[in-house]
């Protein structure tokens, strides 16, 4: 136990982070009555039983499959007093592990509920992100998918099917919960698609934060891979607009998050060797994470906080003024590990400009 399982914690979860078999999960939110049972995880199609839902939810079911996610997590959205409770069905569920959420039966008035808990998740070290049709959000883990419609047709299926933007919602967190950390879905081949709606100007609606469907031609594609995120700030930068940033960003913090919790919590005393001992695990495993996920170019470090010490201190009346910064690094704060640092993530190669001269 101690601070040895945190540092092979660390590289577990470095591992499984930019391996494809190792990624995310998607819950599916569905108003289905069929059985009681509420939470039904899968790893694949067959583990189905399609007895237990009805065809609308074993139609979008089949769509988050199609994408490759390691598991998919579906959810009976609960009732109270015959109602949809959405916001109870929420609460039950975001101590899981999510990656993906997405809502078939969404309606402008569950975006509320929906952006709470979402917030509420990352505050608790939570990756879990949603795919919702038509709303410009401005959240960065809020992904507005604005096509309106959709018509596929499968290798397995006789007739091209049409889905709603909530429907196909299930197709494109099925994608992102697939994808590798190193890719976007920026240009992801939907090859099943036959017609869809493709707006007349595209780099408009990218830059209102929109996720589109393409047509270049000969394929439909995912446009660029954009967030809602629209405002910039200090908090929120540019880079937040891109999902593939947004994904890693996540990643790192809740393999942090729950490594801390796990392997340190209780397990050691909080003094400044095991502390170091601690930012050197995260520094391995960020490491790790350099030319996947971020860029070894740049410095992905964290370190004991002075500033973070030093407001402990003096919030506990400890004057600091002549405390130099290795005195305040070493001090005592009780049970909190105050630490900083720096995060540099690698995009895709998403855009070209090539002049040639004759």
């Amino acid at each position: 136990m101690g601070l040895p399982e945190i540092i092979i914690t660390f590289k577990k979860k470095a591992s499984s982070a930019i391996s494809r078999s190792q990624r995310g999960m998607v819950a599916v939110l569905l108003q289905d009555d069929t059985a009681e049972q509420f939470l039904t995880p899968c790893t694949r199609w067959k583990d189905v039983k399609e007895t237990e839902w009805t065809k609308e939810s074993l139609k979008v079911l089949k769509l988050v499959f199609k994408g490759g996610p390691r598991q998919v997590l579906i959810v009976r959205v609960l009732r109270t007093e015959g109602s949809l409770d959405l916001a109870e069905t929420l609460k039950q569920i975001m101590h899981i592990n999510i990656d993906y959420l997405c809502y078939p039966g969404y309606q402008t008035s569950d975006l509320t509920a929906l952006r709470e808990s979402i917030k509420e998740a990352h505050e608790k070290g939570k990756k879990v992100k949603a795919v919702l049709p038509g709303v410009a959000a401005d959240d960065m883990h809020i992904i507005n998918f604005a096509s309106r419609y959709v018509t596929a047709k499968w290798i397995d299926d006789e007739r091209p099917v049409t889905y709603t933007a909530a429907e196909y919602c299930c197709r494109i967190a099925g994608i992102l919960a697939g994808l590798p950390l190193t890719q976007s879905c920026t240009f992801y081949v939907l090859d099943e698609i036959v017609d869809a709606d493709v707006p007349e100007d595209p780099d408009t609606d990218i830059d209102a934060g929109k996720l589109i469907i393409v047509f270049d031609g000969e394929k439909h594609k995912i446009g660029r891979g954009v967030t809602s995120l629209q405002t910039v700030t200090l908090e929120t930068p540019e880079e937040y607009k891109k999902i593939k940033i947004v994904e890693g960003m996540d990643v790192i913090r809740h393999d942090i998050f729950s490594t801390f919790e796990g392997s340190y919590i209780g397990k050691v005393v909080n003094s400044y060797d095991n502390k170091q001992m601690f930012v050197g695990a995260i520094n391995d495993y960020l490491r790790s994470m350099q030319n996947a996920v971020l860029n070894a170019e740049a410095e992905n470090a964290v370190q004991v906080s002075v500033e973070g010490n030093r407001g402990y201190l003096e919030d506990h009346g400890i004057d600091t003024e002549d405390m130099t910064e290795q005195e305040l690094k070493e001090a005592d704060t009780g049970s909190y590990m105050f630490l900083e640092g720096t995060c540099t993530f690698l995009d895709a190669a998403e855009d070209l400009k090539l002049d040639m001269s004759m």
